[in-house]
């Protein structure tokens, strides 16, 4: 129990965490109703806040470790690249809903690739990471 926590775990949970917070978008968007959506819906709100909780908890564990400066350069490094990248894509999503928003609804489509774009620069996030850490960078 006395592993260490590495920051590649932290942000693939935050990639999970990602995935699950979609899916709760989606319980919300859809267009049909059944009885048991009720039930799907608390369950998953129940394990986003479950897992929210676990992460606090890993991340609390892993301030009090010893710091490795090159991985946390290579974080911010590959922070900086995905902040620009999800800046772009969220300029092209305004973009879009202004030009289409005349034409049709397009507030779930924005929604759609506004929580896409969000685990796509998630795991492109690890990805990044995962390169410049390898390489030494």
């Amino acid at each position: 129990m006395n592993k260490k926590v590495s920051i590649t775990e932290l942000m693939t949970e935050t990639a999970v965490l990602t995935i699950g917070l979609t899916f709760y978008y989606w319980c919300w968007v859809r267009t049909d109703w059944k009885e048991s959506y009720t039930y799907i819906q608390n369950a998953v709100a129940g394990g986003i806040i479950c897992f929210i909780c676990l992460i606090s908890y890993r991340i609390r564990k892993f301030r009090k470790e010893p710091v490795d400066e090159l991985a946390r350069a290579n974080l911010k490094r590959s922070d900086s690249i995905c902040l620009k990248i999800f800046a772009t894509v969220m300029v092209l999503t305004a973009f879009i809903g202004g030009t289409l928003g005349h034409v049709a609804n397009t507030a779930s489509f924005m929604g759609w690739l506004i929580m896409i774009s969000l685990i796509i620069i998630s795991i492109l996030r690890i990805i990044i990471f995962k390169v410049m850490d390898q390489k030494g960078v």
